[in-house]
């Protein structure tokens, strides 16, 4: 492709699973959201029938992704598949990169869900 030639807007889709053990809660939404609008290309989550907008917060979290849902991404526009392969791969991490150094929180009773009695390791 040559410098100032332009590409066709192409339609592209793919079925992501979500594996952060929080699911896509407020900030890995909110960088979810932030990493969509840095394509040019029109892009949606569809997950049981329902289209959301991967641009809005709110679309997002209301599509409910925790960990081990699943959802399509679709796409369109000129940078579609380079769209989706990147938020695939966001998607597929299982530890966002924004949480590195934080110190990490478990749950004594072992249980991922029981934060109430969360301690810090030593």
């Amino acid at each position: 492709m040559k410098f100032g030639e332009k590409r066709a807007p192409v339609s592209a889709q793919r079925e992501v699973r979500i594996t952060n053990k929080l699911g896509l809660h407020a900030r890995p939404a909110a960088r979810f959201v932030k990493r969509a609008n840095s394509f040019r290309s029109e892009i949606w989550l569809v997950k049981e029938g329902r289209r959301y907008s991967a641009a809005s917060l709110i679309d997002v979290l209301r599509a409910n992704l925790d960990c081990g849902a699943t959802a399509i991404l679709e796409a369109h526009g000129v940078d579609a598949d380079e769209a989706l392969d990147d938020l695939e791969n966001f998607a597929n991490r299982k530890t966002p990169s924004a949480t590195a150094g934080r110190p990490e929180f478990r749950c004594p009773s072992g249980s991922d869900t029981d934060i109430s009695k969360a301690v810090c390791p030593p």
